[in-house]
């Protein structure tokens, strides 16, 4: 059995304790679930499903990608918004890293102290990271 049947296999028994969109961390999903049922971060998964498809397991790792990248996250910050403050930052990074890399669209990211980095595409981000 090879690795993208492995992976085939396992996708297709994870994806129904799956939630169908990404879930920012402590939002209750599930029916009937205490609160440590929340402390997914589906979001994260996107930047794997993006590998997976570039590395050959085809588009259905592309489309999981997209179907959990966290829009109530990116969208305010498309719009200038700062919505970092609160958030678990590993995670969300991981989570603008997939976007930067594959979603529909890209970001302009400013970190405090250094150059700025461009990338074209149809919404633009403007990401300021401030020490607390």
């Amino acid at each position: 059995m090879n690795a993208f049947k492995i992976l085939e296999h396992t996708t297709d028994t994870a994806l129904p304790h799956f939630p169908p969109h990404a879930v920012e961390h402590d939002t209750p999903w599930r029916p009937n679930k205490d609160k440590i049922w929340t402390w997914d971060e589906s979001y994260t998964i996107s930047e794997n499903l993006f590998l997976a498809c570039q590395r050959g397991a085809g588009a259905r790792y592309r489309d999981l990608g997209r179907q959990y990248l966290l829009d109530s996250y990116y969208d305010p910050l498309a719009e200038g918004r700062n919505v970092l403050p609160g958030r678990h930052a590993y995670s969300h990074v991981n989570s603008l890293r997939a976007c930067l890399k594959n979603a529909t669209f890209y970001f302009n990211v400013i970190v405090q102290g250094s150059d700025s980095y461009k990338w074209e595409g149809c919404k633009r981000i403007q990401l300021v990271i401030q020490p607390t």
